[in-house]
């Protein structure tokens, strides 16, 4: 059984405990420690955001999503900020029309150029990018997952053909 916390010092100590054994993909023992600072400090939002990462790490997406939404509520209690999650379905109602979609990326496709005139180190639009994958979304709300794909790959091997993935 672990030593329950008593003051800000050994709170403050578990946290580093904590994060280092994240660093270190110790992730059961992570996940030991910041229940037990989720105990201590029920209203840290932080830990609960860690938690769900934790989770995530341990494959165990129920108890990430639970942890996540609690690390959404307190942090809109305590920023008075309100973050609302969206459906898939709400998100693709929010994009622009799959035609508009395409001409759109083959225009910022014309511009770039991507590897002849970036310097390393430089960023290119980030537009290009996003692009294709609003419209593998369109393709995913039609049902066509394949060409979602196909579109997605296509591009990958366009734009990261020299980056390992």
């Amino acid at each position: 059984m672990a030593k329950k916390i008593k003051n800000f010092n050994e709170y403050s100590e578990k946290t580093q405990k904590g994060a280092e054994l994240f660093n270190n993909k110790k992730y059961e023992d992570a996940l030991d420690v910041f229940l037990e600072l989720s105990e201590y400090n029920t209203t840290n939002y932080k830990v609960f955001e860690t938690l769900a990462l934790i989770y995530i790490k341990l494959n165990n997406i129920n108890a990430a999503d639970e942890a996540y939404k609690k690390a959404l509520e307190l942090f809109s209690l305590q920023s008075g900020v309100t973050i609302k999650s969206k459906s898939f379905d709400e998100v693709v109602a929010g994009l622009e029309t799959m035609d508009n979609l395409k001409l759109m990326y083959e225009k910022e496709c014309e511009n770039s150029n991507h590897t002849e005139t970036k310097s390393e180190g430089q960023n290119e639009d980030i537009t290009v990018h996003r692009l294709p994958l609003m419209i593998g979304m369109r393709y995913m709300a039609e049902g066509d997952f394949k060409k979602a794909e196909e579109l997605l790959v296509q591009h990958r091997n366009k734009y990261f053909h020299d980056k390992k993935l």
